[in-house]
C-alpha cells in the first residue's frame, strides 16, 4: 500500500527525567541515542544567551572563512578535542584571528583608496599642460587654495559664474568633461568643497600629491605615476595574498570549530525543551515508534534516566514532527513534495502519487530516446560541478529525480520510434519501430492529454473530499462533491457535444446524462457557496466552474511540450538534411565530406539546444501539474521535519 498512499511514520511522546545534578550528563546521553526530537516546554534565559552567542561566534567563523576565500571544509572532530572546546575558548582564538585578519584588510582598503585617488591623479594629469607645476593641482596656503577639479561639462563653468572669487588659471573641455584648476581664499574653502561636491565636480585631496611629491611638473607625474600605480596594485595583491594565507592556515581549526558550534546550538536546543524542578529535570520529545523499543531499552540500561513515560500523540492536541516513510525507488521524489510542504503528521504523504505523475508526465512530454540518453549522460558528467556541495541530501534526490525521468523518456521514446526526433528516418533511411503513435497524430496525443487531467484532477478532488469528511467540513465537502461530479460529467459532455469525442466509460453515458449529472454537480456547488459565503456564493460558483475546464485544459501541455521537442528537432533534421544535400549536389565529388564536416557541428548544436528546452519544460511542466492542478487542491503540507537530537562528528560546511 506505501507505493500507492503513505503517511508519516508513527510517533510516540517520550518523557524521560533525571536527577539534577547529573543533567548534563542526561543531555549527552541523549544526544548519543540520536532519536529525540525535541518538544518545547520552557525557554531558560541563561541558555538563550548562551544559543545567542554560539549563533554570533558561527557567523563570524563563517565572515573570516569567506574573506580567504574558502569554499568548503571537510570538516571532522574527535571526541577528545569536543572535550576540549569552550565557547570562551572559540571566542578568544575568532578575536585574536579576526585582528590579524582584519589588521591586513585595513592595510588593503586604505591601499585601495590610495590608488583610486592616484588613478584619478593621473586622468587628470593626462588632460593638463605638461609644463603646468604640479603643486598647482592641490595646494593650501594660509591665504590662497589652489585646487585642480574635473566634472561633466558645464558644471565648472556654471560654478565659476556663480561664485566671482574663484579663478580659473586653466581651464579645457575633454570628451565632454571640464578639467581646471582653481584658485580662491582659503578662508573659502570648506563653501566651495560643499559646493562642487554637490553638484558632483571632483577635487583631489592635498595628501594624494603625497607618493609622488618629487614631481614638479605635470610631465614628471605622467611619466611617474603608471611605476607608482603598479608598485600600489603589486602590493594591494600581495595583502591579498596574504589575507588568504593568513584564513588557510586556521581553516582545519576554524572548521572544527564550527562543528563544535553547530552541536553546540543543537544541545541548547534541548536544554531550551527541558522543564526543572527542584532536584529533577525532564526532557521530552518525539520518538519513531519504530525506534521505541531500542530507545527503552537504552534508557533503562542507563543509570541516568530515573523516570520515563511515553504516550501516543492525540490528533487536535499535539503535533508530532513527520518522518517520511517512503519506498526506495520513490524517496527522491520527496524533494517534489516538500517544494510545497511537508506533510502534516495527521495527513497522507502524497509524495508515490506525485512520484509516477511528475516522472509519467516529464517522460510524454520529453519521449525521445536521443533526448533521454543524452540527458542522463549530462546529468551524470557535468550537473555536479554546477552546484557547491554535491554530497548534500536534496541536491542527490534531485539528480536521481531527473536520472529516473530521463530514464522513463528513454522507454517512451522508444515506444514512440523517437531518436532525436527523426534523425534516423532522415539521414539513415531506417524507420524505427512505433508503438505509440503520438507524434504523428497529434490529435490523439491532446484528447490522450485531457483524458489524463481529467483523471489526476479528480483523483485530487477525491483525496479532498476524504479530508473534509475527516474533518468534519460538511460546506466544503458539499463543495469538493459538487466540483468533482461538474468535473467528472461536465468535461466528457464538452468533449462529446463539441469534438464528438467519447471519453472512455462516461463517453458512452449519452449527452444527456452527461449533462444532467452536470447540472446536479452544479446545483450542490451553488448550495455549498451559499452555505460557505451567503449571498455572494449565489455567483462565485461561476468562477469554479470555468476554473475545472481550465484545470483540465491545463495538462494539454503533455502534449504541447511533447509535439515542440518533436517538431523542433524534426525540422532541424531537414534543414540541416537539405544542406548536407546541397553541398553533395553542388560541390562534387568532395561535398559530400565537406557536407559532413558542416552539419555533424551543426547537429549537435541544435539537438543540444533542443535537448536544453525539453528538459526544462518537461520539468518546470510536470513540477506545475503536480504542484499547482494536483496537491493544491487537498494538501495542506504546513507539517515540520523530523529532526532529532544527535552529535554530528563529520560533515561538508560549505562557505557561501
Amino acid at each position: 500500500m506505501k507505493a500507492l498512499l503513505n503517511k508519516p511514520a508513527r510517533m510516540v511522546k517520550v518523557r524521560v527525567g533525571g536527577f539534577k545534578e547529573k543533567k548534563d550528563d542526561l543531555y549527552r546521553f541523549l544526544e548519543l541515542v540520536g532519536v529525540l526530537d525535541l518538544r518545547e516546554v520552557k525557554e531558560a534565559r541563561e541558555i538563550v544567551e548562551k544559543l545567542e552567542k554560539a549563533r554570533k561566534l558561527h557567523d563570524s567563523i563563517m565572515k573570516l572563512l569567506g574573506k580567504g576565500d574558502v569554499k568548503s571544509i571537510d570538516a571532522s572532530l574527535t571526541a577528545y578535542e569536543y572535550s576540549t572546546l569552550s565557547l570562551d575558548k572559540i571566542e578568544r582564538d575568532v578575536k585574536r584571528i579576526e585582528e590579524e585578519v582584519y589588521s591586513i584588510e585595513y592595510r588593503v582598503k586604505k591601499l585601495e583608496a590610495t590608488l583610486s585617488y592616484l588613478a584619478e591623479l593621473n586622468r587628470l594629469a593626462e588632460l593638463l599642460p605638461e609644463d603646468l607645476e604640479a603643486s598647482w593641482l592641490s595646494f593650501r596656503g594660509k591665504h590662497l587654495t589652489s585646487m585642480a577639479v574635473i566634472g561633466k561639462a558645464p558644471t565648472v563653468t556654471e560654478f565659476l559664474s556663480k561664485y566671482s572669487g574663484v579663478k580659473s588659471i586653466y581651464k579645457a573641455v575633454v570628451d565632454e568633461e571640464e578639467v581646471a584648476i582653481l584658485v580662491f581664499p582659503s578662508i573659502d574653502y570648506n563653501e566651495y568643497a560643499r559646493e562642487l561636491s554637490r553638484i558632483g565636480v571632483r577635487h583631489l585631496q592635498p595628501e594624494v600629491l603625497d607618493d609622488v611629491k618629487e614631481c614638479r611638473t605635470i610631465g614628471e607625474l605622467r611619466r611617474t605615476l603608471p611605476r607608482v600605480i603598479g608598485e600600489k596594485t603589486a602590493e594591494i595583491n600581495s595583502l591579498k595574498g596574504e589575507l588568504g594565507k593568513t584564513v588557510g592556515k586556521y581553516v582545519e581549526t576554524l572548521g572544527k570549530y564550527l562543528l563544535y558550534l553547530d552541536n553546540t546550538m543543537s544541545s541548547s536546543r534541548l536544554t531550551v525543551a527541558t522543564s526543572e524542578l527542584k532536584h529533577f529535570v525532564f526532557v521530552e520529545g518525539w520518538v519513531p515508534e519504530k525506534f521505541l523499543n531500542k530507545v527503552l531499552k537504552e534508557i533503562r540500561e542507563s543509570s541516568l534516566v530515573a523516570f520515563i513515560e511515553v504516550e501516543k500523540p492525540r490528533k487536535g492536541v499535539d503535533t508530532p514532527p513527520s518522518l517520511m516513510e517512503n519506498p526506495k525507488p520513490l524517496r527522491p521524489f520527496e524533494i517534489i513534495t516538500k517544494l510545497y510542504g511537508t506533510p502534516s503528521y495527521w495527513e497522507i504523504d502524497p509524495t508515490p502519487l506525485v512520484a509516477y505523475s511528475f516522472a509519467f508526465f516529464f517522460a510524454l512530454m520529453n519521449s525521445d530516446v536521443g533526448y533521454g540518453l543524452a540527458g542522463i549522460f549530462a546529468i551524470l558528467l557535468f550537473l555536479d560541478k554546477l552546484v557547491d556541495d554535491p554530497s548534500s541530501e536534496n541536491y542527490r534526490k534531485f539528480k536521481q529525480v531527473l536520472l529516473i525521468s530521463n530514464g522513463l523518456s528513454v522507454i517512451a521514446g522508444a515506444l514512440a520510434g523517437a531518436f532525436f526526433g527523426d534523425l534516423l528516418s532522415v539521414f539513415f533511411k531506417t524507420q524505427a519501430p512505433v508503438v505509440m503513435t503520438f507524434f504523428t497524430s497529434p490529435i490523439e496525443l491532446i484528447k490522450l492529454s485531457l483524458i489524463i487531467g481529467l483523471i489526476h484532477v479528480n483523483i485530487a478532488h477525491v483525496f479532498a473530499v476524504s479530508k473534509f469528511i475527516s474533518e468534519g467540513r460538511k460546506a466544503d465537502l458539499l463543495n469538493e462533491i459538487g466540483l468533482l461530479l461538474s468535473e467528472l460529467f461536465g468535461i466528457p459532455y464538452i468533449l462529446l457535444l463539441f469534438f464528438n469525442y467519447e471519453v472512455p466509460l462516461l463517453g458512452s453515458l449519452g449527452a444527456n446524462t452527461l449533462l444532467y449529472l452536470t447540472l446536479a454537480g452544479i446545483a450542490v456547488l451553488v448550495v455549498a457557496n451559499y452555505m460557505l459565503m451567503k449571498g455572494m456564493g449565489l455567483f462565485m460558483w461561476i468562477f469554479q466552474v470555468t476554473g475545472i475546464l481550465g484545470d483540465v485544459l491545463s495538462y494539454v501541455r503533455l502534449a504541447g511540450v511533447g509535439l515542440a521537442t518533436y517538431y523542433m528537432s524534426m525540422t532541424f533534421n531537414t534543414m540541416v538534411s537539405l544542406l548536407s544535400g546541397w553541398f553533395s549536389t553542388m560541390i562534387p565529388p568532395f561535398g559530400f565530406y565537406l557536407g559532413l564536416l558542416v552539419t555533424i557541428p551543426l547537429l549537435v548544436v541544435v539537438h543540444l539546444m533542443v535537448l536544453i528546452l525539453s528538459i526544462l519544460g518537461a520539468f518546470i511542466h510536470s513540477l506545475r501539474l503536480c504542484i499547482l492542478e494536483f496537491l493544491s487542491k487537498f494538501y495542506t503540507g504546513d507539517g515540520r521535519d523530523y529532526s532529532p537530537l544527535r552529535i554530528v562528528t563529520s560533515r561538508r560546511i560549505m562557505i557561501k
